[in-house]
């Protein structure tokens, strides 16, 4: 995390020109903190979401195998 930080401010004071200020320098901490909270706010909402269609998805598969039992077909044809 703290490496991640690190590179984070590095990206931000590249962007950034001249003599910084102490308050510029906190600025630019606070904003490296926040994009990294927000990229690890994203990341979670993609796992959510991608939780949940593989959840969705189980479930039908799961339905469809027990239609096709009940059938009396193959569930797997082969």
């Amino acid at each position: 995390m703290a490496g991640q930080l690190e590179s984070e401010i590095a990206r931000i004071e590249e962007q950034q020109s001249g003599v910084k200020s102490e308050k510029a320098k906190i600025a630019i901490l606070i904003s490296a903190a926040l994009n990294i909270a927000n990229e690890n706010f994203e990341l979670k909402s993609n796992y959510s979401e991608l939780l949940h269609n593989v959840e969705v998805q189980s479930k039908r598969l799961l339905q469809l195998l027990e239609a096709e039992e009940i059938e009396g077909k193959p569930a797997i044809a082969g």
